[in-house]
């Protein structure tokens, strides 16, 4: 007895075989062998298309693991960089990323800015002019909601040609 798969049927669920079996190309086992054959060279060919994909892929396009010989000791100095910047890192409090745009907001004093991460304790931001002292903080979450924050400014210092990039923790109560 040979098991195969029906057509129009449960995936995953056989048939007895028999004389009768009806295949696309016919009954019986000539039936059965053309519709094997069939299949078969499916298989090829979208082996062939699946190698020839690779091919190309690998070689029109750069992807992040084989970069030009020429851009990855650049790379290499960014993620050094970049590694060095967490090790200077001393906070104790777990920062999460969360970049979008915030209002600061002292008085009749409003300023623009991004948010670059947030903890439990406070949020750094990123901006066009120094700051300092105590600000509102308004931030949007996903679903529209607004937050006002308040919080007082702990550092700042330039990180490029006019940005500036700081630190701010939350206060308990509404700054002045």
């Amino acid at each position: 007895m040979i098991l195969v798969p029906p057509q129009r049927a449960v995936p995953g669920r056989f048939i007895r075989y028999d004389s009768t079996f009806l295949t696309p190309f016919g009954t019986g086992i000539d039936g059965l062998d053309l519709h094997i054959e069939w299949l078969v060279n499916r298989a090829v060919r979208l082996r062939r298309n699946v190698g020839y994909a690779t091919r190309l892929l690998r070689s029109n396009m750069t992807t992040p693991l084989h970069l030009p010989a020429y851009l990855q000791p650049r790379v290499d100095r960014l993620i050094e960089q970049a590694k060095d910047q967490a090790a200077e890192d001393n906070r104790g409090e777990q920062r999460f990323p969360l970049f979008q745009p915030v209002t600061l907001r002292r008085g009749s004093q409003i300023l623009s800015a991004f948010s670059r991460d947030v903890s439990e304790v406070g949020i750094g931001l990123l901006h066009d002019m120094p700051i300092g002292g105590k600000y509102t903080i308004s931030i949007q979450d996903n679903a529209g909601g607004q937050y006002d924050l308040p919080g007082v400014v702990l550092w700042c210092r330039p990180c490029g040609q006019g940005w500036y990039i700081s630190g701010v923790g939350f206060c308990r109560n509404e700054p002045a």
